[in-house]
């Protein structure tokens, strides 16, 4: 095969690899986050409430 087009075969293939690491590392940062949500809410009466601090 000719040098260059092997060149060309291996940029692509580490782009690729940085592009796919990328994607995977950005999930796992950003899960975490995406998944929390506001916790220990009292719905009464039809009535929603979310204390932001403390009991």
């Amino acid at each position: 095969m000719n040098k260059s087009i092997l060149n060309q075969v291996r940029y692509a293939l580490a782009y690729l690899q940085a592009g796919v690491f990328t994607l995977l590392f950005s999930n796992l940062v950003w899960l975490p986050y995406a998944l929390a949500g506001p916790q220990g809410g009292d719905v009464t009466d039809g009535l929603g409430r979310i204390k932001p601090f403390g009991n």
